[in-house]
């Protein structure tokens, strides 16, 4: 649920299964905080990845912490490209400093796009499952767990833009 008034939460509304009717006392309403671990690419020629994905998120009022799976010169449709790709370890060093400095407890949505390497692929997965790990932990507390949306950017037109093993 989107809501436009506040800048820092939003709520969501959680059933209880075992009932069948909708009434006020089986729903119980949880926070889920407006911030966004966006973990794509970036370009420095056009808008594709957390280019595109930052500035509408913060229109609509949320808190984006865009996290660079590549830094290309251009997206790799493009019959030249060039730059640097993160693998597993380097995604490990950032995710490492950003618990150590508990910067990784607010995040109500997980947003992920293009990858260019299979062990940064593997560390995405591992990160997702921390979250939603520490959300169970947290189970009973106001806070909803975190959502997560993939973008799948593989390719296009029948041409694959990330490598075949991924």
């Amino acid at each position: 649920k989107i809501d436009r008034m506040s800048h820092n939460t939003s709520s969501v509304q959680k059933y209880d299964n075992d009932q069948s009717d909708e009434s006020e006392a089986s729903r119980e309403t949880l926070v889920r905080p407006r911030r966004v671990l966006s973990i794509q690419s970036h370009v420095v020629s056009g808008y594709v990845g957390n280019k595109a994905a930052t500035f509408p998120l913060q229109i609509l009022g949320f808190d984006v912490d865009p996290l660079n799976s590549v830094h290309f010169s251009n997206h790799t449709g493009h019959p030249e490209f060039s730059g640097q790709i993160l693998d597993g370890q380097e995604l490990c060093c950032i995710i490492n400093s950003l618990e150590s400095n508990r910067l990784m407890g607010q995040i109500g949505h997980v947003l992920t796009g293009y990858v260019g390497s299979a062990s940064f692929l593997k560390k995405v997965g591992s990160v997702i499952s921390t979250l939603k790990q520490k959300a169970a932990e947290n189970c009973g507390k106001k806070y909803a767990p975190p959502r997560f949306i993939c973008d799948p950017v593989m390719g296009d037109g029948g041409k694959l833009y990330v490598p075949l093993e991924l």
